[in-house]
């Protein structure tokens, strides 16, 4: 899914089986109610569902839907009022969950849940996000929910949901290792650790931050690695609960990658062209 230079939603998909690539304009096939978007999309599975959100020019949280049966694309809004960069969007239970720096600059939470289909629900997080932050986040053993975002000060903030307690915390990781963020951050759940990787704004090292359950950890990747500075905004995924991937873009255009290999401790650094 990406923004067309029409300001409409699209998507290209490939079924495996022609080796052909299929494209079709979301925002026309849905019929409208005139909904375009500024910003990148985010987006999820649910069922057999595909939804994808995005901020409109009118501020609000634009939202598309998928149904396999009927075989029918839906749009509506989520309302609101979102700024800065890209939401994030992930499913927490059955629940369709998203994050975006709101009007007031604060980390703001939209949420659809089945049990009260006719209505979504909105919340504010707090915090101070940076102008342009697009936050980070994930569903953590459908218990907890965890995002991460850089702030107004430069500063890497964390924010986690406990079902027990039913209370939102936050957490400034920057106080906490030393390491200040620049760009945007990218984070999954590792076993039972969270995990945030982030461009250090000072030496312009990939910087790796997680939770292990006792306490916070910190490493400096390029370091560890022998190489690699990060220039643009991250990626990063957890690969079969063995090894861990982040990439960045160079100031060449070409992807910077590093990696983790759980089962003999090492990093890893290459280019890939």
């Amino acid at each position: 899914m990406a923004r067309g230079t029409d300001n409409h939603l699209h998507q290209w998909w490939t079924n495996g089986v022609s080796g052909g690539w299929d494209t079709q304009d979301w925002t026309v096939g849905a019929g409208g109610p005139g909904l375009d978007i500024v910003g990148d999309p985010a987006g999820f599975a649910y069922g057999e569902e595909q939804h994808v959100f995005a901020r409109g020019s009118d501020g609000h949280l634009h939202h598309w839907y998928y149904l396999a049966v009927p075989g029918q694309l839906r749009a509506d809004d989520w309302g609101g009022q979102v700024t800065g960069g890209a939401p994030v969007a992930y499913v927490w239970g059955s629940v369709q969950t998203v994050f975006a720096r709101g009007a007031d600059g604060a980390l703001h939470r939209w949420w659809w849940q089945p049990s009260d289909p006719v209505y979504v629900h909105q919340a504010s997080w707090g915090g101070q996000l940076a102008t342009d932050a697009a936050p980070t986040g994930f569903d953590f053993g459908e218990a907890e929910q965890h995002v991460f975002a850089r702030d107004q000060n430069g500063n890497l903030q964390h924010w986690w949901y406990d079902e027990g307690t039913g209370q939102v915390t936050q957490q400034d990781l920057t106080s906490a290792t030393g390491f200040s963020i620049a760009g945007n951050p990218a984070s999954f759940p590792y076993v039972q650790q969270k995990h945030v990787f982030f461009r250090d704004s000072v030496t312009g090292h990939l910087d790796h931050v997680y939770l292990n359950g006792t306490g916070i950890a910190h490493e400096d990747w390029t370091t560890l690695a022998n190489g690699g500075l990060a220039v643009g905004d991250l990626a990063a995924f957890n690969y079969r609960t063995a090894e861990q991937h982040a990439f960045s873009l160079d100031t060449t255009g070409h992807f910077q990658h590093w990696w983790y290999q759980q089962v003999d401790g090492t990093f890893h650094h290459d280019t890939w062209n």
